[in-house]
């Protein structure tokens, strides 16, 4: 480091006049350079543990101004500490994956940190850019603002390293997802004894993602449209798709505070083998004699069983059969145009319970 730094004797603290400037250093060392008038000890103590790892490339620092006054604020001096950063690491919360390999540029301006990448990754996540502000150390609320672009797999990976993992507590492991996608979004966090709770409001872009069920031959393709995620889960409704090459609107959701743990739905017409799976077809032969194309709305749902701490899945089919024929003894016999409002619930795995059908007012 070189530079100049000047001090003038007052009534009260001295006036000082500093501009230094540094050419290389660690970013773990800068414990002993933190403002301490500027700082309550919560915040000294994240940035102890919070900035971690990476190297100053260059950067400078300038304090100016009536110590009396001190931190500076309403014009009356500046204080400015600027660095050229280089595979720094944010770690902003135990339970939460760290920010990684950031390189970009760190302010510290009069009360405040600013904290702008031009890369770095969290938890597998690429981000193109990224930035992390406390407005005020007095009352230090960090926010994390991102955008990235990576695969749907990679964000449900991230969501796996966070704890809306527990939150929600649902194994989407049997499920398949792939295809591009696109976030942006801020997480925040109030730091030390500063009221509030940790947030997370984002959004994600889909351009032909997929979603699917090996296990049970359901694949749903082009998904496209937008999810919006937050700590306690995501959702995206009206997404446009294609099942069994023919269109369709679908609506994703996962939440922690619902009973509903994961629900996948599906609307759109569709012939009758594509909605009913070969595997309930193959169990129950009668429904082979159920034929035609109608609307439909289809939802795989994971919800507990009653009683355990278990989840479950269930297949969950409704329509009003108009379009659909039945060549069955009466009285389940149907012609095309008549509508037979229709509820099949199917569970997926090994619960036991049957296979419930019902016709309403049949």
């Amino acid at each position: 480091a070189h530079g100049r730094v000047a001090l003038h004797s007052n009534s009260g603290k001295p006036s000082i006049d500093a501009n230094v400037a540094v050419t290389r250093g660690k970013i773990g060392q800068l414990d002993a350079y933190w403002p301490e008038a500027i700082m309550k000890e919560s915040v000294k103590s994240w940035l102890r543990r919070g900035l971690t790892g990476g190297e100053i490339v260059d950067g400078r620092f300038m304090m100016r101004g009536d110590m009396d006054y001190f931190p500076v604020r309403n014009g009356r001096g500046r204080f400015e500490a600027v660095a050229h950063v280089s595979d720094a690491s944010i770690d902003f919360r135990d339970d939460w994956p760290a920010v990684q390999g950031v390189d970009g540029t760190a302010r510290f301006v009069a009360a405040g940190m600013d904290v702008e990448a031009r890369q770095g990754s969290i938890g597998g996540v690429t981000a193109r850019s990224a930035r992390a502000v406390i407005e005020d150390f007095k009352r230090p609320v960090l926010e994390i603002r991102y955008e990235a672009d990576n695969t749907l797999p990679e964000y449900l990976d991230f969501l796996q390293q966070t704890p809306l993992r527990e939150q929600i507590n649902v194994d989407l492991s049997p499920f398949g997802f792939a295809g591009p996608a696109s976030t942006s979004g801020a997480i925040t966090v109030p730091l030390g004894d500063t009221p509030g709770e940790l947030s997370v409001d984002g959004r994600v872009a889909l351009d032909g993602a997929r979603f699917n069920y090996p296990e049970r031959d359901i694949t749903i393709d082009a998904i496209t449209g937008t999810l919006t995620y937050s700590e306690k889960g995501f959702s995206g409704t009206g997404l446009q798709a294609t099942y069994r090459e023919q269109p369709a609107r679908l609506n994703l959701e996962a939440q922690a505070d619902k009973r509903e743990k994961f629900r996948a739905e599906m609307r759109g017409v569709f012939d009758v083998t594509a909605i009913i799976p070969e595997f309930l077809r193959d169990d129950f032969q009668v429904l082979n004699k159920v034929l035609g194309a109608c609307a439909w709305d289809v939802a795989l749902v994971v919800e507990p069983v009653p009683g355990t701490e278990n989840n479950e899945a269930s297949l969950r089919i409704d329509s009003l059969l108009e379009g659909i024929t039945m060549d069955l003894p009466a009285p389940l016999d149907k012609t095309s145009g008549e509508p037979w409002p229709l509820h099949l619930e199917f569970p997926l795995g090994d619960s036991g319970r049957p296979l419930d059908v019902v016709f309403e007012d049949r």
